[in-house]
């Protein structure tokens, strides 16, 4: 199939950014469904060939693609045009507003449609929307340019700077540049920034050029480089040139201003870290090229180099050029501030600063890292902490160290756990769990809770100690991570058999609500919930209600359940399957909206798919509501 680009991650961003859709009492009339294309099986179900697929919705648009001529494209609800599958390569841009297409990717005949099908620019050969490439050497498709209002797209005269909330007027032109050999945009923002990566028109040398997502100002600011050339930037937004010599690891490093400040000659860079922009989780487990990711643990640093030199020892290189460690190391495992994690000839690790390299710390089987100006220590399978200036906070002696922050840590030491205060005081839980982990909790900053077990059964007690819901709750479930919602699960026996009795926790540790005979809790994307409820806790026993409450747990609706199983809920409708695995679409009241007859029903926002099976055959469709 053609390049489509940026449709992978697309969903995510407008499950987040769509407006109201009609309400669901709007009619839905089965005759106004889209069908767009089928699919052929074989014997069994497995496909034989799939002609139609489903691509993307932005907004009211809908793109799909027919593996028959390897095209895609364009339905534009609003008006119920239709494109033909012409296309080589789409992008959406403007958040669904505009859409880059091309028919012929080798030509500058490419062009941009609005939401309703007409053309707002013409004559691109392509627009700067593709981020690297992964280690599997696949194109990674979440470069956000979707949500861009300023892009680069690529004309026979140069380079053009488009402002899409001004119908994609063009504001500046680059004479004699073309988009990168391979990516097109280098980086992810910074600062509200791109970085788009740029060659001479005969794509023997590369450039660098920036496009301020605030102002729509663009400035070159590299070019006549190398190909092999990266732009590393940190993330305030600094950058310098390293410009490969040989086999991508020897470099010389050049400042903005294009004069060398370090030469890699007979020394090989095999990693870097600090403070970058697209660096791994550990700073220095990959290569160079190309780095990625934003590694904010090293915020402090500037971008530093991990260099080996000829007699295969390690050192540390600044990227102002500035020799941070001498090549005398056996390893180097993490750069912190003004410090760094090395191994001696045994491999024990311990602590060395950068001034005249002396050691900060003593030597331990193991340093984890730095998080929060503190790092656990292992010392022969026992625990400890030390601080950011290698002095031991705590002496290696304990199991394991659960929880490790400035206000609060969790020890474990024989059978007990330990709390310790940020005064240092210590308080040993009263009882001896067989386990305790943090519970989740993105947003909420106050006293953590812990999920504390025993005998198998599940409770919740506070940082403090204090036990808020004894261990007695056979089952534990997350319900809202981000902000702490949890629940917990007890089987009781009643008149007519075993029941569950669910209790929904807040992230402070309080009861707010409390629910029988449950067999399942979803939150969906509204940040509503939607309970399924049985009389029996038996495996084998349906749902007899489906309940939708709101995020605070008020109820907004229920609906009996007279079909097999009620998948999925959004805003008043209901998708249902049927005994015979067919699926429809019931309003609040259980009045079917579509009949159970399809073989799929998915809502997608404010779209509603479907498909219909027959002969071998099945149809794929869509429903604006």
């Amino acid at each position: 199939m053609g390049k489509l680009k940026k449709l992978v991650a697309t969903a995510c961003f407008i499950t987040m950014t769509i407006g109201a859709v009609a309400p669901a009492e709007a009619a839905l009339k089965e005759k106004d469904i889209v069908w767009i294309g089928s699919r052929v099986y074989n014997a069994g179900n497995s496909f034989k060939a799939s002609e139609i697929d489903m691509e993307g919705i932005y907004w009211e648009t809908v793109i799909y693609s027919s593996r028959d001529n390897s095209k895609m494209q364009l339905y534009f609800c609003k008006n119920g045009k239709r494109t033909g599958f012409v296309f080589e390569e789409v992008v959406p841009l403007a958040e669904g507003k505009f859409f880059f297409v091309s028919e012929n990717m080798n030509t500058y005949e490419g062009y941009i449609l609005d939401d309703e099908g007409n053309k707002v620019c013409t004559n691109l050969k392509d627009v700067a929307d593709h981020i690297g490439i992964d280690s599997k050497g696949y194109h990674i498709s979440n470069s956000g340019v979707e949500r861009d209002r300023f892009i680069c797209g690529e004309t026979k005269d140069g380079l053009v700077i488009l402002d899409t909330k001004n119908n994609c007027k063009v504001l500046k032109t680059h004479k004699g540049y073309v988009l990168g050999t391979n990516d097109e945009i280098y980086k992810k923002k910074v600062n509200n920034t791109r970085y788009i990566l740029i060659t001479n028109k005969k794509k023997t040398k590369r450039g660098f050029m920036s496009l301020s997502q605030k102002s729509g100002v663009s400035i070159i600011i590299a070019n006549n480089l190398k190909l092999e050339a990266d732009l590393l930037i940190n993330n305030e937004g600094e950058y310098r040139i390293a410009v490969p010599q040989r086999y991508d690891s020897e470099l010389n490093l050049y400042n903005t201003k294009g004069r060398l400040i370090w030469s890699g000659k007979n020394k090989t860079v095999k990693g870097v870290g600090g403070n970058i922009l697209d660096t791994p989780g550990d700073p220095f487990a990959g290569i160079l090229d190309p780095p990625k990711g934003v590694n904010k643990r090293y915020k402090e640093n500037k971008i530093i180099f991990l260099v080996q030199s000829r007699n295969d020892k390690y050192g540390l290189v600044r990227d102002d050029g500035k020799q941070l460690l001498s090549y005398k190391y056996n390893e180097i495992r993490e750069a912190y501030k003004d410090k760094a994690i090395v191994l001696d000839k045994k491999y024990l690790f311990y602590m060395v600063n950068y001034k005249g390299g002396k050691a900060a710390s003593k030597k331990y089987n193991k340093i984890y890292g730095f998080y929060g100006g503190m790092s656990k220590v292992d010392n022969d399978d026992k625990y400890g902490v030390i601080s950011e200036t290698g002095r031991e906070l705590i002496k290696p002696e304990y199991d394991e160290i659960l929880r490790l922050k400035s206000d609060e840590m969790i020890l474990k030491k024989g059978l007990d756990y330990i709390y310790r205060y940020k005064n240092g005081k210590d308080k040993v839980f009263a009882k001896q769990y067989e386990n305790i982990e943090k519970l989740p909790n993105t947003q909420y900053q106050g006293r953590s809770l812990f999920l504390v077990t025993n005998n198998g059964k599940f409770g919740i007690m506070s940082a403090g100690g204090k036990e808020l819901h004894k261990t007695k709750y056979d089952y534990f479930r997350v319900l809202d991570k981000q902000n702490g919602v949890f629940s917990l699960i007890c089987r009781k026996n009643g008149k007519t058999g075993g029941y569950l009795s669910e209790i929904i926790v807040d992230k402070e540790g309080k009861k707010i609500f409390e629910i029988n005979n449950t067999k399942s809790i979803e939150r969906l994307a509204s940040g509503e919930y939607m309970v399924m409820k049985g009389k029996s806790d038996h495996k084998d026993s349906g749902i007899d209600e489906v309940i939708i409450y709101s995020a605070d747990w008020k109820k907004k609706l229920s609906i009996k359940n007279r079909w097999e199983s009620i998948l999925d809920y959004d805003d008043g409708l209901f998708i249902v399957r049927s005994k015979d695995d067919y699926y429809g679409v019931v309003d609040s009241t259980g009045k079917m909206v579509l009949p159970n007859k399809y073989s799929w029903v998915e809502f997608n926002l404010n779209l509603i798919t479907v498909k219909q099976k027959y002969d071998g055959i099945e149809e794929i469709g869509f429903l604006v509501r």
